[in-house]
């Protein structure tokens, strides 16, 4: 099979200095600044949102439209206030700006984090935004900082489905937030969750590739002002926000996913694994049933890339074509349902559920890889990057089994 190639919030050639619309430490025209003592004053507020921005060369011009977006929300006395951590480690050099600026914004302050280095007149310094330490400083400088009431986490890039998992859960260790958002292309997966379960209330998030334009963060925050302002009503203003800006993309979906409902989806995948490999006893039945896994369910990928498929529509594709595991396939549409609080799909994938599981790797031609990453791989013996490999039935256990992919994928037969 040959997968044509998709991209998620991956842009070629799209690079604009974002000091065109953020403020580096020259203060450049269009904005301004007021000087770095108005940065120290002690606040408080009911909800804080936390936007952490990794923005690369290629997302560079997308970081400054959203941020300008956000500004334009009219957060003033609104009780909200959005932290948006933002570093130009690709950006334009000529800009005077090449690191890593927290923003306050309505008022577009710059603010000082000791514990990062980072602020009006320190030296521009890149942070690394992969390593999980730096997302539990902003997070411990915003919790003593501001004191928020509620908190919004929003991470911001280049989509890696599953694999933000590990990141999140060392980030977030300790931590609480009331609402996690994931601004990137395959999100909504049943490992982030599981990962984040403990340390989050809602996760929203896209099964399928989100648009370069990404969210629309002036329409979602005054919808959200404008509201009760819980974390349910931040959640469906994000929701209800993408779908009228961006819903027309054919793989535009998102969705909004309750945590303390997690377990149950997990409970009934393993049941659903177990009971579909108890069921695969011989070479023909495996390749029919790899084959209509990997062909027939709703999928979301990038080539190269990973292939996520949909988590209800897998185990109604398998049930209904093989006759087998109905209850377990019953189960996991029921537990799904319950933990998807609001979905929109795309016209693409008119079987979204909202919840996707990680398959397979896919080389650049759509194919199978010919193994999963290691940190999918449950090695007997051997403790797993994610929590989800380790407490599944899904992932394949190596030398040798369970798991309904070793079956699939690995098992001799």
């Amino acid at each position: 099979m040959s997968r044509p190639g998709q991209c998620r919030r991956v842009v070629n050639g799209v690079a604009s200095a974002l000091a065109a619309a953020l403020l580096s430490a020259g203060c450049p025209a269009g904005l301004l600044l007021p000087d770095s003592g108005t940065t120290e004053l002690a606040s408080s507020t009911e909800w804080a949102v936390i936007l952490y921005m990794p923005a690369s060369a290629v997302l560079d011009a997308q970081a400054t439209a959203d941020l300008e977006a956000i500004e334009s929300a009219d957060l003033e006395d609104s009780g909200v206030r959005v932290l948006a951590l933002v570093d130009r480690a690709g950006g334009d050099p000529a800009s005077g700006w090449n690191g890593t600026r927290l923003y306050e914004i309505p008022r577009m302050i710059p603010v000082a984090v000791q514990e990062l280095g980072i602020g009006p007149g320190a030296p521009d310094v890149s942070l690394d935004m992969s390593d999980p330490r730096t997302l539990r400083a902003l997070l411990g400088f915003v919790e003593e900082r501001y004191r928020p009431r509620f908190r919004a986490l929003i991470l911001w890039g280049e989509g890696r489905g599953y694999h933000h998992g590990e990141f999140l859960s060392k980030a977030l260790t300790g931590r609480h937030v009331d609402l996690l958002g994931l601004d990137m292309s395959f999100g909504a997966t049943v490992e982030v969750a599981w990962e984040i379960r403990g340390a989050a209330d809602l996760l929203v998030a896209s099964q399928g590739v989100v648009p370069v334009a990404g969210w629309d963060y002036e329409a979602a925050l005054r919808r959200f002002t404008a509201s009760d302002r819980t974390r349910e009503a931040f959640a469906k203003a994000i929701v209800t926000s993408y779908a009228e800006s961006r819903g027309g993309a054919p793989h535009a979906t998102i969705s909004s996913i309750r945590l303390d409902r997690i377990e149950p989806v997990v409970d009934a995948l393993n049941a659903f694994s177990d009971a579909v490999s108890a069921e695969i006893t011989n070479p023909g039945t495996r390749e029919a049933v790899r084959a209509s896994v990997f062909y027939d369910v709703e999928d979301f990928y990038a080539t190269p890339g990973d292939l996520a498929i949909d988590l209800s529509d897998l185990s109604a594709v398998v049930s209904l074509g093989f006759g087998i595991a109905e209850g377990e396939a019953a189960r996991i549409e029921q537990a799904v349902k319950e933990a998807v609080d609001r979905n929109h799909r795309g016209s693409a994938d008119p079987r979204a559920s909202g919840i996707s599981v990680h398959l397979i790797p896919l080389r650049p031609d759509g194919s199978a890889a010919a193994s999963h990453h290691e940190n999918y791989l449950n090695r007997s013996g051997e403790t797993a990057s994610l929590s989800f490999v380790s407490h599944s039935t899904w992932p394949p256990t190596l030398p040798s089994g369970p798991g309904l992919l070793y079956r699939l994928f690995y098992e001799p037969m």
